[in-house]
């Protein structure tokens, strides 16, 4: 808001240059409206939510071919509503409106579309920020797989395929739920990068969804730690002459996202969780990490999150809490070794004691 009341007159405040900048205070409504007219970025405040959209999938959107779709696909809904109004012309209350009819994607992209623009100067507020819509509880109300229920589902392939096939899909599975790579990373995977004789697995690649290689996500290469069980399922499986990569489809072919859904459903459904998502692998890692006592930062070294483990503790690690309480309850039954004080005597107490205590 701009143009607002205080005390008995009107107060007076623009954006310009990437901050506030205070104008004055007028006896009535309208002599404020006016100073914020003969004040205001005229020229910047034009733009339509049509021209800085496709502005803004150029200039400031992750410049990533998935991320620009998926953003663009998210301001479809927005555009045809709101495509031919200024930019700076929606109010709070429509926006709140808008929001509540639509998902949370575009609701979110919306919002960080005008933060930006905001910055930027182009308009006076964002009428999308703190509209308290309800956050989609999503994958963070997830029930993680145990170690013991990762085998069994790995295992469930060797059942739904036959033995050249079956022993691919269920090392797939066992390296998705013990190393936590992506669907992507894991089609990219080639056996240069797999430590066999060692615990060692080299993210160098991942595999985009028209089947080409690119660089893993954050454009960083990392190296993760490869459990015995996946190590195993690795070492088992047949190498094929001319093709590098270590998860071929039958048609000697990477496995692409598509194929992994594919080649997953069947799996799931004889496990019994026919809604399984694949993605919840990875989080089966990060939860069975930090179940083992590592710090929410070593998991995300493992998973590629370059946040400090900011990730893990939002979204990817479910600790369960029963356990959680035996270890508090252990902390209580066990004594320590050496009694540690939980505070110190004051000096005066302290001085007091070692003269109760001479001879």
């Amino acid at each position: 808001m701009t143009v607002f009341k205080r005390g008995n007159g009107w107060a007076v405040k623009v954006w310009q240059n990437g901050c506030w900048r205070w104008v004055g205070t007028y006896p009535t409504r309208r002599e404020a409206r006016a100073a914020e007219q003969a004040h205001g970025p005229h020229d910047a405040w034009r733009i339509t939510v049509e021209q800085f959209c496709e502005r803004w999938l150029t200039d400031y959107a992750r410049p990533a071919a998935s991320s620009q779709r998926n953003y663009r696909y998210a301001l479809a809904p927005f555009r045809k509503q709101f495509g031919k109004r200024k930019l700076g012309s929606i109010k709070r209350p429509e926006a709140q409106r808008w929001a509540h009819r639509v998902p949370y994607t575009p609701y979110r992209v919306v919002r960080t579309m005008y933060a930006d623009a905001l910055r930027d100067g182009l308009v006076p507020n964002n009428p999308f920020a703190g509209l308290r819509i309800p956050v989609p509880q999503g994958r963070r109300k997830l029930v993680p797989l145990t170690e013991e229920e990762i085998v069994a589902l790995a295992d469930c392939a060797l059942e739904v395929y036959d033995e050249h096939l079956g022993p691919t899909v269920r090392a797939l599975i066992l390296v998705a739920g013990f190393a936590g790579l992506r669907p992507g990373e894991l089609g990219g995977l080639e056996w240069d990068d797999v430590e066999l004789s060692g615990t060692r697995l080299h993210v160098r690649r991942s595999i985009a969804p028209d089947g080409s290689l690119k660089a893993p996500k954050n454009g960083e290469p990392r190296v993760c730690v490869l459990a015995p069980r996946a190590r195993d399922a690795l070492a088992s499986l047949e190498r094929h002459a001319h093709e590098p990569a270590v998860f071929l489809t039958p048609r000697s072919r990477r496995f692409g996202k598509g194929a992994i859904h594919r080649y997953f459903a069947p799996v799931r459904a004889a496990f019994g969780r026919p809604k399984l998502q694949f993605y919840e692998l990875r989080h089966a890692c990060a939860t069975l990490l930090l179940e083992r006592g590592l710090a929410p930062e070593d998991v995300a070294v493992q998973l590629g999150h370059t946040d400090g483990g900011s990730l893990v503790r939002k979204l990817y690690g479910h600790p369960s809490e029963d356990r959680a309480r035996e270890r508090i309850a252990m902390a209580f039954t066990e004594a320590p070794e050496k009694p540690v004080a939980s505070w110190s005597q004051p000096e005066e107490e302290s001085a007091a004691a070692s003269r109760d205590a001479s001879p």
